[in-house]
């Protein structure tokens, strides 16, 4: 952590606050937002403060929260997420660099920086947008310098990027909160991976897949079918040289709608309906055999029976009791040994989601559904 001297800082913030000309929904040089303030966006969808998450916690973090949909007011962005205030209270400003700064007012330590090239002439301020996109910007209102879009913490809001970058590895991906009350970063992951084709897949860790959309196929993603919600989004996957990106975008004016990353390591689309009053679940995922790799090697997953697992046809559990314990990851084995000969046919299975097929898998994104049929069939 970095410490300055705050009794100059914030004489220097407290002398120039009554002076500040910036708009309710931005930050110049001159002004400050301190514990117990809030900065709305100019719609009103969106606000700016400090809070302190339940379960007894009297750390203090700087978020954005939805303004509207009821008095929950969802967070969607936490500023400081791995380094918490304690015991004092705290305040956003500009630094004397020109960075976008979190202090504590009683020391002034740092405990989160927009990490900027230094800026000495004051000309840049911060503005909070209906999109829940908080950016920092010069004074001539120009191009973006940073934004908190490009940092998403657990959800994401439409215009977020979740992107991947084949050649360096960059990749921009949803983090959970490691509890309900510490939004400090959790063990699930969530973003684009792209191993010749596109697609979202949910990590417990970085070596463990819990859930994959399947690959997607210029139109939807292969092994799951939300890809909007009655008419109220779009969700598409933009792939430009090295980079892909999945994104949503709003259709008509409604801002009220998230994709979360829980703790519990759940996907959850949700969307505030005025008549209710509440947020309304559109989907969830992982639900039942939609988790990967549940019924291991050669084992299929049923949603509408008990147990979930079973071998396909020709095929035994390979352990018996795991089995009888609803546990099929260990998946099955041959009852038979393996002998290609005279007699051998093919037996269908359908309504199944296909194994990763991305090594044996080629991307014409170019090709019509007529020459790619006429391909496939020999």
């Amino acid at each position: 952590l970095l410490t300055f001297s705050f009794s100059s800082l914030a004489f220097f913030s407290t002398a120039l606050v009554s002076s500040s000309t910036a708009a309710p929904d931005t930050v110049d040089r001159a002004g400050s937002v301190r514990d117990g303030e809030t900065l709305v966006s100019a719609g009103g969808w969106f606000e700016l403060g400090f809070f302190t998450p339940g379960g007894g916690s009297t750390k203090r973090y700087l978020c954005v929260r939805f303004n509207k949909g009821g008095q929950e007011k969802p967070i969607v962005w936490v500023a400081n997420r791995e380094q918490p205030l304690h015991h004092s209270p705290g305040v956003l400003m500009f630094g004397a660099d020109g960075n976008l700064v979190v202090l504590d007012r009683l020391g002034g330590t740092v405990f989160w920086s927009t990490e900027l090239r230094p800026d000495a002439n004051g000309s840049r301020v911060a503005q909070l947008l209906d999109s829940g996109n908080l950016v920092v910007r010069g004074t001539d209102g120009g191009v973006i310098l940073w934004q908190s879009f490009d940092e998403p913490g657990d959800t994401l809001l439409p215009g977020i990027r979740l992107l991947v970058n084949t050649e360096t590895g960059a990749s921009r991906r949803l983090t959970s909160w490691a509890t309900p009350g510490d939004p400090s970063p959790g063990k699930y992951s969530y973003g684009l991976e792209v191993d010749k084709l596109p697609r979202l897949v949910l990590r417990e860790s970085p070596s463990t897949v819990k859930f994959s959309t399947g690959f997607f196929n210029g139109v939807r993603f292969t092994g799951f079918q939300p890809m909007n919600a009655n008419g109220y989004f779009n969700s598409s996957v933009v792939s430009s040289g090295d980079e892909s990106y999945y994104t949503d975008t709003m259709i008509g004016d409604s801002r009220l709608l998230r994709l979360l990353l829980d703790p519990s390591g759940q996907v959850q689309r949700l969307l505030w309906t005025e008549e209710k009053g509440t947020w309304s679940k559109l989907w969830t995922a992982p639900v039942n055999c939609e988790q990967y790799a549940l019924c291991g090697p050669y084992g299929t997953c049923a949603g509408d029976t008990f147990p979930n697992c079973r071998c396909l046809r020709g095929f035994r559990p390979s352990s018996p009791q795991e089995w009888s314990l609803s546990n099929g990851t260990a998946g099955c084995v041959r009852e038979t040994r393996l002998g290609c000969g005279a007699g051998d046919v093919f037996q269908p299975v359908t309504n199944v989601k296909l194994p990763q097929l991305d090594n044996s898998s080629t991307v014409r994104m170019g090709m019509s559904l007529v020459e790619c049929r006429e391909r496939c069939a020999g």
